[in-house]
C-alpha cells in the first residue's frame, strides 16, 4: 500500500500546474497558503477513533484518512482496521472540507465535534530555491553572499531586460549560456554581429542570466531576464570609444531596457555621456557602472556621475559575514555600491585558447553585473521606476560602519532585503517543532530530559520554547533544553510550542509514562538516579530519612529537591552535599557534614516514619 501511494503521489507532482492548481485549492489563511478542501484534527487522547469518524459524519465531515506514528496511512474505507485504536494510538487526521465555504469557521465547527481535541489548517509549505546546476553549491558562494536564493522566492528577473554594454555576447560554443538573449547591435562593427571574441562581455552577461536549474554549469543571477548585448570594444580588445558607448546608452533607453550594465572605465568627464545617463535615469533606467580595477581613491567614469551607479568589488565571504574591500577595487567619494568581485566563476570564451569553458575572473566588472541583476529582479517584481529601486538597493546594503564609507559606498548589496524594500513581500514559513524526551517512561520520581533541539524554523529563527503539561496548563518549562521530575504516577502529555522571529509557531507533544510511586502529590519519592546528584540524595531522603528546609522552613521535597540538583549541580549546596556523600560513613556523619560543612538545614523528615535517631551509627545501607 505504501509503495502505490508514493507513486500516485509523484504522478500528482509531475502534472502541469493548472491542472494541480485546479485539483487542489488553496485559500489564503492567516497570511499563508492552505488547502481549501481539506484541514488536519487531533483526536482526544482516550477517544476511539472510529467513534469520532462517526461524530464526524452525524456534523456533516468527511474523515479521509488517519495517519499511524509509523508514518503509514489508513484511508477512512479501511477504518475499521482501527477498531480499538484510540486517540493516542495515532497521529492526526485529515478531513475534507467545503473549499467554498470560510476555512475558519469550518475549523471552529470541527473543534466542537466530541472527540476533536483540535483543529488546524493544512498549510501549504513552498521550497526554497535552489539550483540544481552543478557549479552553484560549489563555485558560486558570490550569490549567497548577497542573498540571492532568498530573492528567487520573490523575483528571478522575468520580464526585464539588462543592457550589457560590453565586447559583445558569445553566440556559439557555450554549453550553458543565457535563456533569453536579444539580437543586439555591434557599435564599433555598425552591424547586428555581436560575437564576442575577447569573452569579457559574455562572462558579464552570464553573471546576470545564465540558464539557471537545468542541471547544467553554474547560475544566473537574474536568470529569467533577457539580455540586449550592445557591443562597443573591437574584437582585438584596444578599447572602446566614448561615442560607442553613449550611442549604446541611448539605444539600450529606447530599445525597453530596464537596466544597463557597464562593466569598463576610463576617462574623464563628458556632458554628452552624463546626458545620456541622465536621459536613461528619466526614462527609468537604472545604470550601473565598475568603479575601476587599480586600487586608488577615485572611481573612474562612467561610474562617476552622479546618476550612474558605481559598484566596487568586495572579497569572498560567508553568508552573513562582513563585506571587505577587494584590494583592486577603486573607491572614493563617488562609490554607490560593493558586490562579490573575486573568483566569479561563470561560462565565457578565453581568447587565448580560443574555446568555452567555465572562468574565475576578478574586477569591478564582475562585481558590477551582480547589482545590475538585482535591480532587474527589482524591476520584474515592482516595475521600472529608477530612483526607487536605487534608493531600495543602497538603503538595504550592508555597511558595517552603518553608514556610507568611501571604502564600501552605501555597503554590499542585500537582493532579498532590496526586493522587501521595494514593496516585494515574501510569506513568513512557520517553524516546525520537534519534542523529545528521554526517557519516556519509569518509576516515579521519574527525571526526563526535554530537548527541543531539532526543531527549526525554514527561513528565520526560534524565539521561544515553552514546554505545558496539557493536563494541567502548567508551563515545566520555557528553554531549549530542561530536566524535569515527575514525582508521582500518571501519563502525562508534555507540549511544545514554538514560536519564531516573524511570529509563527508550531507545536509538537511528547508522552511520559510514570509508573509506581504515589497519586498523593505530598508524598515524597526516595528512589532517584545513579547520577551524583540521585546517589546523595538516596542518602539523605531515603537511607537517612532526612530532608532539609528552604529559609521559610518549608520543607523541600525528594522530588523537588532532584530537580534542583540537577539543573543547577554546581552551584551551593549541590557540590557540599554531593562531596559530603562521598566522604562519610553513616547517616549522623552525613547530617554533621551537610549542617557544619554546607550550611544545609537538614532535619529528620516528618512525613516519615523511620527515626533518624536509630541511624546514627548505622551505615547508610540501613535506614
Amino acid at each position: 500500500m505504501t509503495r502505490q501511494i508514493l507513486v500516485t503521489v509523484l504522478a500528482l507532482i509531475l502534472l502541469p500546474l493548472v491542472a494541480f492548481a485546479q485539483a487542489n485549492p488553496r485559500v489564503m489563511y492567516e497570511g499563508h497558503p492552505a488547502a481549501a478542501d481539506s484541514c488536519i484534527i487531533e483526536f482526544d487522547e482516550t477517544v476511539f477513533v472510529i467513534n469520532v469518524e462517526r461524530e464526524l459524519t452525524e456534523a456533516g465531515f468527511e474523515l479521509r484518512r488517519v495517519s499511524l506514528f509509523d508514518g503509514s496511512r489508513v484511508p477512512a474505507i479501511e477504518l475499521r482496521q482501527l477498531k480499538g485504536y484510540q486517540g493516542d494510538d495515532v497521529t492526526f487526521g485529515v478531513v475534507a472540507l467545503d473549499p467554498q465555504r470560510d476555512l475558519e469557521e469550518q475549523l471552529t465547527e470541527l473543534e466542537r465535534v466530541p472527540g476533536v481535541y483540535a483543529a488546524w489548517p493544512n498549510y501549504v509549505h513552498h521550497l526554497n530555491f535552489t539550483p540544481n546546476d552543478p557549479y552553484f553549491s560549489g563555485y558560486q558562494g558570490n550569490f549567497r553572499q548577497i542573498y540571492l536564493p532568498g530573492a528567487w522566492d520573490m523575483s528571478t528577473g522575468s520580464g526585464a531586460t539588462v543592457a550589457v554594454i560590453d565586447t559583445g555576447y558569445r553566440k556559439s560554443g557555450l554549453e550553458d549560456g543565457a535563456k533569453n538573449l536579444l539580437t543586439g547591435y555591434d557599435f564599433w562593427g555598425e552591424d547586428n554581429n555581436v560575437q564576442d571574441y575577447i569573452g569579457h562581455g559574455t562572462h558579464v552577461s552570464n553573471t546576470v542570466a545564465e540558464r539557471t536549474n537545468n542541471s547544467i554549469g553554474c547560475a544566473g543571477a537574474a536568470f529569467d531576464a533577457t539580455i540586449l548585448p550592445l557591443k562597443v570594444f573591437p574584437d582585438y580588445d584596444e578599447g572602446a570609444y566614448e561615442q560607442d558607448i553613449i550611442d549604446a546608452i541611448y539605444y539600450a533607453t529606447s530599445h525597453d531596457a530596464d537596466v544597463i550594465n557597464m562593466s569598463l572605465g576610463g576617462g574623464g568627464y563628458v556632458g554628452t555621456t552624463n546626458t545620456a545617463i541622465n536621459n536613461a535615469v528619466n526614462n527609468d533606467v537604472i545604470v550601473f557602472a565598475a568603479s575601476g580595477n587599480d586600487g586608488i581613491n577615485g572611481v573612474e567614469y562612467p561610474g562617476a556621475y552622479s546618476n550612474c551607479i558605481a559598484v566596487g568589488a568586495v572579497k569572498h565571504h560567508s553568508v552573513g559575514g562582513t563585506p571587505v574591500r577587494a584590494s583592486f577595487s577603486n573607491y572614493g567619494s563617488a562609490l554607490d555600491i560593493v558586490a562579490p568581485g573575486v573568483e566569479i566563476v561563470q561560462e565565457t570564451y578565453d581568447s587565448y585558447s580560443g574555446s568555452t569553458d567555465y572562468y574565475a575572473l576578478d574586477g569591478t566588472s564582475m562585481a558590477t553585473p551582480h547589482a545590475a541583476a538585482v535591480a532587474a529582479l527589482l524591476v520584474a517584481n515592482g516595475g521600472a521606476d529608477a530612483t526607487a529601486i536605487r534608493d531600495a538597493m543602497e538603503s538595504t546594503a550592508y555597511n558595517p560602519n552603518g553608514s556610507w564609507t568611501n571604502q564600501l559606498g552605501n555597503g554590499e548589496v542585500d537582493a532579498k532585503a532590496a526586493l522587501i524594500a521595494y514593496g516585494g513581500s515574501v510569506s513568513n514559513e512557520s517553524p516546525v517543532a520537534d519534542a523529545s524526551a528521554s526517557p519516556k517512561s519509569g518509576s516515579a520520581p521519574l527525571n526526563v530530559q526535554f530537548d527541543g533541539s531539532d526543531s527549526y524554523d525554514p527561513d528565520g529563527s526560534i524565539q521561544s520554547y515553552t514546554w505545558t503539561d496539557t493536563s494541567t496548563s502548567k508551563i515545566i518549562g520555557s528553554t531549549v533544553k530542561f530536566n524535569y521530575t515527575f514525582s508521582t504516577a500518571g501519563t502525562y502529555t508534555i507540549k511544545l510550542k514554538v514560536v519564531d522571529n516573524d511570529g509563527g509557531s508550531d507545536t509538537d507533544t511528547v508522552t511520559i509514562t510514570v509508573s509506581g510511586g504515589s497519586s498523593d502529590d505530598d508524598d515524597d519519592d526516595t528512589n532517584f538516579g545513579d547520577d551524583p546528584c540521585g546517589k546523595m540524595l538516596t542518602t539523605m531522603y531515603g537511607n537517612c530519612d532526612l530532608a532539609f528546609r528552604y529559609s521559610n522552613d518549608q520543607l523541600v521535597k525528594g522530588a523537588e529537591a532532584y530537580t534542583m540538583c540537577l539543573e543547577d549541580e554546581d552551584a551551593a549546596p549541590w557540590p557540599c552535599l554531593i562531596a559530603c556523600q562521598d566522604v562519610v560513613e553513616s547517616c549522623s556523619q552525613f547530617e554533621d557534614c551537610a549542617r557544619s560543612e554546607c550550611e544545609v538545614d537538614v532535619t529528620a523528615d516528618e512525613d516519615d516514619s523511620g527515626d533518624d535517631d536509630d541511624d546514627d551509627d548505622d551505615g547508610f545501607g540501613c535506614s
